[in-house]
């Protein structure tokens, strides 16, 4: 090929390429137009849906239908068939955000049970009366917050961070930009860590002198936190398994099966970890017995008691197990949260009289159990003799004079109105639930709007009171100013509503019930801690005892039924008082177990009740 032939395909091949480069300048024009006009139409895109929000959030927020309809009308989206259906749907009910209530009143009329004015009580409206037959809408509201939309959660948790270092993957991508970093939160999510057991040795040292003797100094001090001395599990072993029994209700034998699979092995049966249960338990009883005195101290606590079976291993029972009783004090005040169980095979007045001993005065809130009234009237006795003893007869008398005249000397009985809420609600959701026209559903009405509002003028008055509005004084006189004519017309509107209900025996006993224990309800209203029922009590039962009872069924024996209870007594207060209830027992464990071989009247174990320990002690003692 001559040189003349090199030349002209030379310059046919760059003639190629230049056609070649025309055609992909061609396409990134092209591309990029496509690109810059699909990133404005997303532009506006945004623009116009967050547009959009607004615009529905203000017509949600001005309840504007006829706004609404206008705007549908406009859009092509919406077909006249569609148009239609809307509109039928828009103006058909609207809804009045000042009356919540005005639907499911009017839903409630419809039963059209006529009422005269004789059936209603005294300061209750119509509306009122129907209002109570209304049955609740089921979900949370909107105020109450959850897991779920409540972030502040996060800030109880200790954070580990998993960082993601791209930094070299973007300095990749873009190797001739000078790219600075930031470094953001992407997420915030609760891990779940799993347990494991691991066996704690035990390292000290030996020497000899210089005549070669062998001494093996101070060779306890090692092991100077254990509570049960050369046992098998250490105190945080114990304080966990103890915990998740009487707290959360895993019975032992599933904790033994629990233990095992997480190590793999068989490091504990089901008789080391009830003996351990039942020792610590016995060991702290004076613990216990510190927290009962103290809450007796208090002007108001509450008291109450739950069935819990016992094993009965000589037989005496047909069903192989006997019944037994937990019984419970629990306070609830400005000064002292605390909770105190005692387990006795016996429901008589011997074991109130117990549970009350020492008592000087105060007031004691439960239900209607006729064993609280007898313990009361003793202990009164007890006290006025003790008045007699150190200042004579004359002040006995005047003291009595005025324990009679309740003016709130010695010991004070109050009832509890749930009680007598819940019998009359029971009625109204069975037997009177298909017969609204009856005069025992317009009773049952009226009871509960009463009652309704009693417990209305409790939470107004009392949110006055814990934002500082009322001082405590305040706070009495004005919840008895407003509460008693309610609670006085309660009792007149059963008494006068009870003659009619003579043949229908539930109603009349629980008309009864209000009738009887309106002296003793009624003294609440003298007590600042005090609310109109026992309900504190009895959430104490259902969060730990019952619970509990549900999953283990019943107690091996008296004594392992005793444990569970002082046990329960130290995990429950500390849980009262916000503390973390398994590293507080390893805490109490490791300050008791300490000082073991010293004499308890030379130990000041009031500083390791839950309501004085300091937080940080207690959580730096968890590593310990």
């Amino acid at each position: 090929m001559n040189k003349d032939d090199k030349i002209a395909k030379l310059e046919r091949q760059l003639a190629q390429e230049k056609a070649k480069n025309k055609q992909l300048e061609k396409s990134v024009n092209i591309i990029g137009k496509k690109y810059s006009e699909s990133e404005k139409k997303y532009y506006d895109m945004s623009e116009e849906n967050n547009k959009l929000k607004l615009f529905i959030k203000s017509l949600k927020d001005s309840y504007n239908v006829n706004q609404m309809y206008l705007w549908a009308q406009k859009n092509e989206k919406f077909k006249q068939s569609d148009l239609k259906a809307l509109k039928n749907l828009l103006f058909s009910y609207q809804v009045d955000p000042k009356d919540t209530f005005k639907e499911d009143i009017a839903e409630a009329a419809n039963d059209k049970f006529i009422v005269s004015k004789d059936d209603i009580p005294n300061g209750i409206s119509e509306e009122e009366l129907l209002r109570d037959k209304v049955s609740k809408k089921r979900g949370r509201q909107p105020e109450v917050k959850t897991c779920g939309r409540d972030n502040s959660v996060f800030d109880h948790l200790d954070v580990v961070e998993t960082v993601f270092n791209n930094k070299e993957k973007i300095l990749e991508r873009n190797p001739k930009l000078q790219l600075t970093f930031e470094r953001i939160d992407t997420s915030m999510q609760i891990d779940y860590v799993e347990a494991h057991n691991i066996n704690r040795k035990t390292v000290t040292y030996i020497y000899r002198d210089q005549y070669d003797n062998l001494h093996d100094y101070n060779f306890n001090n090692s092991k100077v936190y254990d509570f049960i001395k050369n046992g098998k599990l250490t105190n945080r072993f114990l304080s966990s398994i103890i915990v998740d029994k009487v707290i959360y209700g895993q019975p032992l034998h599933l904790l033994t099966k629990k233990m095992n699979l997480v190590s793999n092995y068989e490091i504990v049966n089901n008789q080391l970890l009830c003996s351990n249960f039942m020792r610590v338990g016995e060991r702290l009883s004076f613990f216990a017995e510190l927290i009962r005195e103290n809450i007796l101290k208090e002007s108001c606590f509450h008291a109450d008691e739950t069935r819990l079976k016992v094993i009965d291993y000589e037989n005496k029972s047909k069903e192989g197990s006997k019944l037994g009783y937990m019984w419970s004090l629990s306070c609830d005040t400005s000064n002292l949260k605390a909770v105190y169980y005692k387990f006795n095979i016996s429901r008589g007045t011997a074991v109130a009289t117990q549970l009350l001993e020492g008592v000087t005065n105060g007031a004691l809130q439960t239900d209607a159990y006729s064993v609280y009234v007898k313990a009361i009237q003793r202990e009164n006795e007890r006290i006025l003799k003790e008045v007699e003893e150190e200042n004579g007869l004359e002040l006995a008398e005047r003291f009595n004079n005025e324990m009679i005249s309740n003016n709130l000397k010695g010991l004070v009985l109050v009832g509890c109105l749930a009680h007598g809420r819940r019998k009359i609600k029971d009625l109204q959701n069975s037997i009177y639930k298909k017969k609204p026209r009856s005069a025992g559903a317009v009773t049952c009405a009226g009871i509960l709007a009463l009652i309704m509002k009693v417990y209305a003028y409790e939470k107004s008055t009392r949110e006055l009171y814990n934002n500082g509005s009322l001082t405590e004084e305040q706070f009495i006189k004005e919840r008895k100013a407003k509460t008693e004519p309610v609670l006085k017309e309660l009792l007149n509107y059963a008494k006068k509503r009870k003659a009619k209900h003579s043949t229908e025996k539930k109603l009349e006993k629980a008309l009864n019930y209000l009738i009887k224990q309106h002296s003793i309800i009624i003294n609440y209203l003298d007590y600042s801690a005090l609310t109109p029922d026992n309900n504190f009590q009895e959430r104490q039962f259902r969060s730990t005892i019952i619970r509990t009872r549900n999953n283990s069924l019943f107690a091996s024996n008296e004594n392992g039924a005793k444990a569970w209870a002082i046990n329960t007594t130290i995990a429950q207060s500390a849980i009262l008082n916000n503390i973390n209830p398994t590293r507080y027992f390893k805490y109490i464990l490791d300050e008791i177990g300490s000082n073991l071989d010293t004499p308890a009247n030379k130990m000041d174990y009031e500083k390791l009740l839950p309501w004085k320990v300091d937080y940080k002690t207690v959580e730096d003692s968890w590593s310990r």
